[in-house]
């Protein structure tokens, strides 16, 4: 490619500022995070229950939507000072959460081990006399998966659900040391298949239905961001995978707040709500193609 000045020395356009909770808050120092009050670095997103902007609202109906800082907000309220507001140009827009941290490594690992731990309880899906037995079974159709796939897995070991503590914070995952990006996509469709097969047999159970469309849309949104796909091209998506990612997003939302909500009431620490998916919401909201560019000069 060519080098070297590409006008009056600029020597870079920035488009995109994309990275993990971590680093973003770091780089900008993010007024926000996840364990504030205020879950959302640009918008009012909360986790106070009696607020309309509750971050779990989910949709371009969701009363957060309206709270989004524009630039000028961003800068006096939403972050301190740092080099990236300077660049002539800069849009508070261009701020995006990573989707492999906030898709790969949190939302799927969270979906899935309530999804095993269900599936599990009985035999119905997986032989055995025990749910351990029956986990250890569901691991082995998982390592194959992923080796159709030519994707090396990892142990990965899901509490059973005597082990799951009646109190605290003890919502079953798969830590990210378990479970890479790759591994959590086949994961994602292969818990689709099962889900699916589970339904189909079970038509008048509504709770595996909601189950089955927590991962039939997981896997939707990561196929629409695929660079592969569709025409998409560096950071942006084309106009047909931009609906479809909206889409599969507000359904996957509709399913995983009702199957939260059935756990709620029967006291079971299952399908978790995290902030983490509002920013699933964010990305979701940025992933079009972009408008704004912002100049970076090498002095």
């Amino acid at each position: 490619g060519k080098s070297g000045p590409i006008a009056n020395g600029w020597r870079a356009v920035l488009v995109f500022h994309k990275g993990d909770e971590k680093y973003l808050q770091k780089v900008y120092g993010m007024v926000n995070s996840a364990t504030s009050k205020n879950v959302c670095f640009v918008c009012q997103a909360t986790t106070d229950g009696g607020s309309p902007n509750l971050y779990t609202h989910h949709g371009p109906s969701a009363p957060h939507r309206q709270t989004m800082f524009s630039t000028a907000d961003f800068i006096r309220f939403g972050c301190r000072d740092n080099p990236f507001i300077r660049y002539p140009g800069f849009h508070v827009t261009m701020i995006c959460g990573d989707w492999l941290h906030v898709m790969d490594l949190a939302v799927v690992p969270d979906a899935c081990g309530s999804a095993l731990l269900e599936l599990s309880e009985n035999s119905v899906v997986w032989p055995g006399s025990t749910q351990d037995e029956r986990l250890q079974h569901a691991y082995t159709c998982f390592v194959a998966e992923c080796k159709a796939s030519n994707v090396r897995a990892q142990p990965i070991y899901v509490p059973s659900m005597h082990a799951v503590p009646a109190h605290g914070d003890a919502f079953p995952s798969i830590a990210q040391k378990h479970l890479n990006g790759a591994e959590a996509f086949i994961l994602a469709k292969w818990l689709m298949g099962v889900t699916l097969r589970v339904a189909h047999a079970n038509p008048g159970d509504r709770h595996a239905a909601l189950r089955a469309a927590v991962f039939c849309n997981l896997v939707h949104m990561r196929e629409a961001i695929s660079i592969e796909k569709h025409g998409n091209r560096f950071v942006t998506l084309s106009e047909p995978n931009l609906r479809k990612l909206q889409q599969a997003n507000f359904l996957f939302h509709a399913a995983l707040n009702s199957l939260a909500s059935e756990a709620i009431a029967a006291r079971q620490l299952l399908w978790k709500l995290r902030p983490k998916l509002h920013k699933l919401q964010s990305c979701n909201r940025k992933s079009q193609p972009l408008k704004r560019m912002a100049l970076i000069k090498y002095v």
